[in-house]
């Protein structure tokens, strides 16, 4: 069996963009650091939660858990909507950043990127 499968694959993924949400969000909440542009609280505090969420489900997709599968679904879902709801909010020309909804977007692409790798069944040998 290989060491790298798609499921080590997908968890390498989600830890590494979960690690980003925690250190960027918290040095934030902390006030390590103030971003040149306009902060959402509620949004970080989103972003260093769902980012602690995704490192648990790291874990759990490293050891093939079977909850872990339905955990980056729904955090797929739950980056989409906020995405969803970042960009009407830009709309109705509520002061959001384009760098949190440049965020947000990649946040959804690599969680797209995770649940595609975790579907993505590989050809029984013999057929």
């Amino acid at each position: 069996m290989a060491f790298l499968t798609k499921n080590r694959v997908a968890a390498l993924l989600a830890l590494i963009v979960s690690l980003m949400a925690v250190v960027s969000g918290g040095q934030v909440l902390l006030g390590w650091s103030t971003p040149a542009y306009h902060v959402i609280p509620l949004l970080v505090i989103y972003n260093v939660v769902l980012g602690l969420v995704g490192v648990a489900d790291a874990w759990g997709l490293w050891g093939v858990r079977a909850w872990a599968e339905k955990l980056a679904s729904f955090i797929l879902g739950l980056h989409f909507l906020v995405l969803i709801l970042l960009l009407v909010m830009r709309l109705l020309d509520v002061e959001v950043a384009i760098h949190s909804i440049g965020a947000m977007t990649f946040r959804v692409l690599i969680w797209s990127i995770i649940n595609l790798l975790l579907r993505k069944k590989g050809v029984p040998a013999g057929t």
